[in-house]
């Protein structure tokens, strides 16, 4: 629907400047406190509101109908900035701006933009002044939509019932899954029709604040949360979790999570990859099948590759990981650094002691404890030298 921010002129020729988001503080609200964080990334205060930001400025107010501790306890859990607590008393509407259209909320629920445009629409039209909003067939909502000037001197007797289909009660769980299946879908739509190949919607969730550029294809089972953003041409998934992160352009995400992460462009991973929070992965790295990252640094050019752990490390150009490499960066007290220089080679099976420094062009034997720095292009051998006892194994098969 088109943005009218920050004001919209209705077909009677009102403008309408401001909307006041209202709702009165009950048991019911702090219950879903929880569930309301995650419609699709955000609470359901915060998912209203930008319904209501499509029409004109909103202002968010609460009515405390329970304890000061328990409203700012719930106002800290949706993180809703610049929010007026009105005190309860005669008139808690009275200083609301009379050019306002305010709607109240005494029970959760949700307003989609066609409701919203058709009480402002009659609202505009100055038919009725204030409107009691129910669903048909259903339990009534209380649920009031009025202009500013009738605030002042609200009194829900005055209210006229107005039947709508476009309001949904979000007081169960069976109800939060109705709001979170319909804001999934119209989420998933939006980015289709923006040019995103996504495979078997059904099975795939999208974050209200996911930015993902056309050409990008999402395939089943994905799951992109918080603010991630994904550049054109890259390939998500199957089963990619991924929260928070900015993807670049023409990387591919295979069967692994994701969080709080930077990845440039070409940069593959998985599948089974771990990529926790901190990381940064540059242009044309590997991360390879069982792989796990943490506040790490990955620069470009260079593979991490099977079943190897990487955390508080620096990683330079064009430098191989063998299989099963460790970086031991916690001595049960703190954490330390492991520096790896461009061009630097560490051999299968190694675990590298933190604090520790690789050097430029380096080699690490396969099997190796390194303990102390590596020069630059030094050979390092850290293990036991090998033995070979002659037919002892002959011997030992006599013997059974």
């Amino acid at each position: 629907m088109q943005k009218f921010h920050p004001y919209v002129i209705m077909p009677s020729g009102v403008i309408i400047l401001t909307i006041h988001y209202v709702f009165r503080l009950t048991p019911a609200w702090p219950k879903l406190a929880p569930l309301s964080n995650n419609v699709m990334g955000s609470s359901l205060v915060h998912l209203q509101a930008s319904v209501f930001e499509r029409f004109g400025d909103v202002k968010i107010s609460v009515i405390g109908s329970l304890a000061e501790q328990q409203i700012q306890g719930f106002l800290k859990t949706l993180d809703i900035p610049d929010c007026k607590i009105m005190q309860l008393g005669k008139n808690p509407f009275a200083n609301i701006d009379p050019d306002a259209i305010v709607f109240i909320f005494e029970a959760p629920a949700y307003l989609d933009e066609i409701a919203v445009l058709k009480i402002m629409d009659l609202l505009a039209q100055e038919r009725k002044s204030v409107y009691h909003l129910q669903l048909e067939n259903r339990r009534q909502l209380q649920i009031y939509a009025l202009s500013g000037k009738s605030a002042q001197t609200f009194s829900a007797q005055d209210a006229e019932e107005l039947p709508l289909n476009d309001v949904m009660p979000v007081d169960t769980l069976l109800d939060f899954h109705n709001l979170r299946e319909s804001v999934r879908k119209k989420i998933i739509l939006k980015h289709i029709e923006k040019g995103v190949i996504i495979k078997n919607p059904d099975t795939i969730s999208i974050d209200g604040d996911v930015i993902i550029d056309n050409g990008v294809v999402i395939e089943p089972g994905t799951v992109l949360t918080g603010h991630t953003r994904i550049g054109c041409s890259s390939r998500i998934g199957p089963n990619a979790v991924i929260d928070s992160c900015k993807v670049g352009s023409s990387c591919t995400i295979i069967n692994s999570t994701l969080s709080l992460s930077i990845l440039d462009n070409n940069v593959r991973v998985g599948p089974y990859a771990h990529i926790r929070p901190d990381c940064h992965l540059c242009d044309n790295t590997v991360i390879g099948s069982f792989v796990e990252l943490k506040n790490a640094k990955i620069d470009e050019g260079s593979f991490v590759t099977q079943l190897s752990y990487i955390g508080d490390s620096e990683v330079g150009k064009h430098v191989n990981i063998g299989c099963g490499v460790i970086t031991a960066n916690f001595n049960g007290v703190s954490k330390h650094m492991t520096q790896i220089e461009d061009n630097a080679f560490v051999g299968c099976n190694s675990v590298l002691v933190a604090p520790v420094s690789i050097g430029a062009g380096s080699i690490v034997s396969a099997g190796s404890a390194i303990t102390n720095d590596v020069p630059p292009y030094a050979l390092a051998i850290a293990r036991s030298r090998q033995m070979n006892k002659e037919e002892w194994a002959l011997d030992r098969a006599r013997n059974w």
